[in-house]
């Protein structure tokens, strides 16, 4: 029995998503219900990437920050970038377009 799903008294075949990304914060406001492929939108960043930045790593071959996200399953190309920083505006940017509220944007 997890708590967030009694909170939300969540459906079978649904997910409850930890909107600030705290999974210990469990008041109601922190909590909504969602299908699994929107609470993959607000994963965080993997711990091993070349980057601090969700949706950014460094590319040997073209020497630059590079953006991408997941949409669907697909990896979508954002673009390169010299900054890293630029790269993680260009991924914000993005998440928003497609993600709107449900987009876990990096913090700059």
């Amino acid at each position: 029995m997890h708590m967030h799903r009694e909170v939300l008294n969540a459906p079978d075949g649904f997910e409850v998503d930890h909107i600030n990304g705290n999974t210990l914060d469990n008041r109601k406001s922190n909590l909504r219900i969602v299908t699994h492929q929107r609470n993959m939108h607000n994963v965080s960043s993997h711990g091993d990437s070349s980057s601090q930045y969700r949706g950014v790593f460094w590319n040997k071959q073209k020497l630059k920050w590079t953006a991408q996200i997941c949409l669907d399953g697909k990896r979508r190309h954002i673009g390169h970038f010299v900054n890293e920083l630029d790269a993680a505006r260009a991924y914000n940017q993005e998440a928003i377009r497609l993600f709107g509220q449900y987009a876990r944007l990096n913090q700059l």
